[in-house]
């Protein structure tokens, strides 16, 4: 008497033993029970999975993930109303080419160095692309291309390209986009409301058109009584009579130096764009520019322009 085969997957109709063997084959493939994987699930054909209310997990260290979307490959998980996938140890789902999420949960329960789905990032033309649109994601670490258009994420990394046309997302952590150097628009995040977002010390976010944001360095061009300021203006207007602001980096005369306060040059360009302009100024191995002609020296002038 013949064994019976207990089917964990359907393929296209077919019915296999095992989750992987149904993936291999690709095409439309759904869940008849729970799976606990014990290594890794390679994703390299088309594969449009529907969970049916079960659950994927998997209690197992891989960098690439406990489910792994190759170049080339997709994974749809558009066409579910429950189910999940759970990581214990790993990202859940590490990609390299194409994921789609609706109407699952995927979780990582592994320390924060890992994700619940990780956009990978390698060279210009190799990076995970994805796109949620129901469902939950607990953490996203995205450096390739995401679009969010519904469902929620709790925690999104982005160091690639990210647009948020809906859905929910509670915290946004953004980077400049170095992660992905050849990425164009890496570090870049189109978001109607930029308030739930933050980005690391030394960088701040700029709107460089309209809903569109870039994190850029934060670079300081003056100094005054050990604060640093990222204008020259700024750090003027501060300034009390026997204060010195000194230059950082070369910049635009934007207000005039107060009445008893120096401009320290510090070996820095200013360049004299503002008339009349008047003020102390300590050229101290810097530069004084009118339009391409220079003044150089190290003693302090008083300057008006006219």
């Amino acid at each position: 008497e013949g064994s019976k085969l207990v089917a964990v997957a359907e393929a296209n109709g077919v019915k296999y033993a095992t989750l992987a063997e149904a993936i291999a084959v690709g095409g439309e493939v759904t869940l008849l029970a729970d799976v606990e994987l014990t290594k890794r699930l390679d994703i390299e054909k088309w594969v449009f999975l529907e969970l049916n209310d079960h659950t994927i997990s998997g209690d197992f260290v891989d960098a690439f993930g406990m489910i792994y979307v190759k170049k080339g490959g997709l994974l749809s998980l558009l066409d579910n109303d429950g189910g999940s996938i759970i990581a214990e140890k790993t990202h859940a789902i590490g990609n390299y080419g194409n994921v789609l999420v609706g109407g699952v949960d995927i979780v990582t329960n592994a320390d924060e160095s890992y994700a619940g789905l990780y956009n990978f990032y390698y060279q210009a033309d190799y990076y995970g692309s994805a796109e949620i649109s129901g469902g939950s994601v607990d953490s996203v670490f995205n450096c390739g291309i995401l679009k969010v258009n519904g469902g929620k994420v709790t925690y999104l990394d982005n160091s690639g390209c990210l647009d948020v046309l809906g859905g929910e997302i509670n915290e946004i952590y953004a980077r400049d986009g170095s992660d992905a150097p050849g990425l164009d628009g890496a570090g870049s995040i189109a978001i109607a409301d930029p308030a739930n977002i933050t980005v690391p010390e030394g960088f701040k976010l700029v709107e460089i058109y309209p809903d569109i944001y870039q994190v850029v360095a934060v670079t300081y061009v003056a100094e005054l009584n050990g604060t640093e300021y990222e204008t020259l203006a700024a750090a003027l207007s501060d300034a009390q009579s026997g204060d010195t602001v000194k230059l950082l980096a070369d910049s635009e005369n934007e207000t005039n130096i107060p009445d008893g306060a120096v401009l320290d040059l510090n070996g820095h360009k200013l360049y004299l764009t503002q008339t009349p302009f008047t003020g102390c100024i300590s050229i101290n191995g810097g530069k004084i520019m009118f339009g391409d002609a220079e003044t150089m020296g190290s003693s302090s002038k008083a300057i008006r322009t006219t």
